[in-house]
């Protein structure tokens, strides 16, 4: 019974965080793509901004990556394993975030944030995924209850995180959103049973 109450922490941190990052990223795309990062001339929080057609356009073909992400997923996830695939969608996230660290044009910064929020996508539902294969049914549904709960809570405190940490300096909202995925690759680490194709338990 310890044994699976920390497994089922492991699921809920993983998710949580990866959660997180997963709606800074929504969050903050906006403000990176309209206002950029590497300039001093940032938006004063009591001013309203005016998204250019070409912003828009951009932020629209960002918003594919989820549905096409989950595809691309669906694919590969019995083939790689749970396991690999979350540790692969971890991955990808932190070394790309990292290289926007050198000040970049627009369209780099969609590339990565395209990239980046579907790396993200695929990671959340695989680990609910996972989480709902590992227990017995009376572990699982206590599970997959607080997995669910996961997204409100990382929509209602990373908005307010990436707010205040984008006012203060707009290269903070990335260092914030790497910290948490890293957080979540150290959960997802702890995460040991592959579940592909294996039978659920009752």
């Amino acid at each position: 019974k310890l044994g699976m109450l920390l497994s089922s922490g492991y699921f809920v941190g993983a998710h949580l965080t990866a959660q997180f990052g997963y709606m800074s990223i929504i969050y903050v795309g906006p403000r990176l793509m309209n206002e950029g990062y590497c300039s001093s001339d940032v938006f004063a929080k009591n001013k309203s901004c005016t998204f250019h057609d070409s912003v828009l356009f951009d932020l629209g073909v960002i918003g594919l990556a989820d549905p096409i992400s989950v595809v691309l997923g669906l694919l590969v996830v019995n083939y790689t394993g749970r396991i690999r695939l979350i540790l692969a969608a971890i991955i990808f996230p932190l070394l790309s975030l990292a290289l926007l660290y050198i000040c970049v044009g627009s369209k780099y910064i969609l590339v990565v944030l395209l990239l980046s929020r579907g790396s993200l996508a695929i990671l959340s539902w695989v680990i609910f995924a996972a989480a709902a294969e590992t227990f017995p049914t009376s572990v699982r549904s206590f599970t997959t209850s607080i997995l669910g709960g996961c997204y409100s809570i990382a929509g209602v405190t990373s908005s307010f995180a990436i707010q205040y940490a984008y006012e203060e300096n707009p290269i903070f909202p990335l260092i914030v959103i790497q910290v948490v995925i890293f957080i979540s690759a150290v959960f997802s680490c702890l995460i040991k049973r592959e579940t592909a194709g294996t039978q659920l338990d009752q």
